[in-house]
């Protein structure tokens, strides 16, 4: 997956609107490469007969003639190996970045006592040593749009396996929790001091109470899986099966498993985290 980015102006009732949708559809193009280009320079333009004046360094646009101002945004968009925009439409891509605070990629909603979401997560902690200070839902569109993307991706590509979404915890220190929401779980940077006996992975498991021991923080995340086999401590990626299909996940117990090791952070997504 990669990266580009679309340019958005502020209207007056709050909503963002994309450049180029309402004329003058090559000015994107023109302004990222003057941007990439010339970032602590202004860029002038015109569409239709208004003119403005862009400063890249104050992200605003002023009207020359008017002197009206309006705040500037620019924003990532995640394009899929097939080239396509993730949320393309400019309803959807509004919804998006508005969302975020400016120069973020993530943020948290703390969920109130009342909310149906904070009893959920309580009901999935229960059987844990946690009474939560906070509860909190992930906001990453970006780590989440990649995750559905490879969803859908292995879906198509193996329908022979049945792919399914498990609701599983990530034990961590609280010291790791903002790494996480940004770039999600790595194991080289937040894993586990206590070995890695299933594999050179990501580490969850079904049991919320074998999570807490791994520190103060909580994240009860949806992780995709499909075929698993036991792993080891020198597992760094699984085989395939004897039909050639990927194996994605290592488990302590094919059985009856507690441990599931992730190899691919696209295969994941942190939903929400508990402070313990």
């Amino acid at each position: 997956m990669q990266v580009a980015y679309e340019w958005y102006f502020k209207e007056d009732d709050g909503s963002w609107v994309k450049f180029g949708s309402k004329g003058n559809s090559n000015i994107i193009g023109t302004m990222e490469r003057h941007y990439l280009s010339n970032p602590l320079t202004n860029f002038k333009f015109t569409v239709g007969n208004q003119s403005y004046d862009l400063n890249f360094t104050n992200m605003t646009q002023t009207n020359t003639s008017t002197g009206k101002v309006r705040e500037v945004r620019r924003c990532k968009q995640l394009v899929s190996a097939t080239g396509g925009v993730v949320g393309s439409s400019t309803s959807a891509s509004t919804k998006l970045f508005t969302e975020i605070p400016f120069g973020q990629t993530s943020y948290t909603t703390p969920l109130g006592a009342n909310h149906a979401e904070y009893a959920k997560v309580l009901a999935l902690l229960r059987s844990t040593n946690c009474q939560p200070r906070n509860i909190f839902k992930v906001n990453n569109p970006y780590l989440k749009a990649a995750f559905d993307i490879k969803k859908a991706q292995l879906q198509s590509q193996y329908p022979s396996v049945p792919y399914r979404e498990e609701c599983l915890f990530h034990g961590t220190n609280s010291a790791n929790v903002k790494a996480i929401l940004e770039e999600n779980i790595d194991w080289r940077l937040h894993g586990s001091n206590r070995g890695q006996a299933v594999g050179r992975g990501a580490y969850f498991s079904n049991n919320a109470q074998m999570s807490r021991g791994y520190g103060n923080a909580i994240f009860i995340c949806k992780v995709l899986v499909g075929l698993t086999a036991p792993g080891n401590a020198q597992t760094v990626k699984p085989p395939k099966d004897g039909s050639n299909r990927p194996i994605d996940t290592t488990v302590d117990n094919t059985a009856n498993p507690t441990v599931f090791v992730k190899y691919d952070s696209q295969e994941f997504y942190p939903e929400y985290y508990a402070e313990c």
